[in-house]
């Protein structure tokens, strides 16, 4: 079973810098999540591209390391901020919130409505969604409801945030999608962080990191089970070397 220290080192040797802590899989134990920062040339190629994260990735699984590159783009708040005020603009009536998900050329756009949408208002959600995603030659895959989806609840990921404690964004992000739950994109997830801190739920450390507060932890109490949160941690940890 590989560490993370290993990972790591693999990484480096492949001249990779993840972003963030590498989180290992706890069903698939030689499987590692390693967020990378993408962006675009003066040709407007991706750095690093596919192709050369996918022979990546290949290498490594000679040497019994199966990674899951999770991309992080440059230009990833430009286009959800900027998205998200086009269609706010248009359809403040109807849209409370927009996210976005980038994959290479590709997005993926959630929609948290305000009530159920009629077939016409999607439609033109989509029209403006592509005019504004064509400016950054990115292309419109689907759009999806949040009312519609596997988003994690407040306590997924209170408990995800206990078992990684000191747990950074990249590390919540990929141990929920590792739980089969959906996370639009990271500005989505960060509000929701900032609302458990406003409710004294989770602390911000300086390092960026994120912890339960005391309150949160008398709360969720203690399972005396193997499931319990406790007993998770205390195996991750040790899996990690202590």
């Amino acid at each position: 079973m590989a560490t993370e220290e290993q990972v790591q080192e693999a990484l480096r040797r492949e001249e990779l810098e993840p972003l963030g802590r590498i989180v290992l899989s706890k069903d698939e134990p030689e499987t590692a999540f390693v967020t990378i920062a993408v962006a675009r040339d003066a040709s407007g190629k991706q750095q690093p591209s596919n192709a050369s994260l996918h022979l990546t990735a290949k290498r490594l699984r000679l040497q019994g390391i199966n990674v899951q590159f999770l991309l992080r783009y440059e230009q990833a708040e430009e286009i959800e901020s900027g998205l998200r005020a086009t269609v706010l603009h248009s359809h403040i009536d109807h849209v409370r919130n927009v996210f976005v998900s980038l994959s290479a050329n590709e997005a993926r756009i959630w929609i948290e409505p305000k009530h159920a949408l009629s077939a016409e208002t999607i439609r033109e959600i989509e029209d403006r969604s592509q005019t504004f995603l064509a400016l950054f030659d990115v292309q419109l895959t689907e759009i999806l409801l949040t009312s519609e989806e596997l988003l994690p609840s407040k306590l997924a990921i209170l408990t995800t945030i206990r078992q990684l404690a000191p747990a950074p964004m990249t590390a919540i992000a990929a141990e929920l999608l590792k739980r089969g739950l959906t996370v639009p994109s990271d500005d989505w997830l960060k509000r929701k962080l900032d609302l458990m801190r406003k409710d004294k739920d989770i602390v911000r450390l300086e390092s960026g990191k994120y912890v339960l507060t005391r309150y949160t932890l008398h709360r969720l109490g203690t399972a005396k089970s193997f499931r319990s949160p406790d007993i998770a941690r205390l195996l991750a940890l040790a899996r990690r070397g202590g």
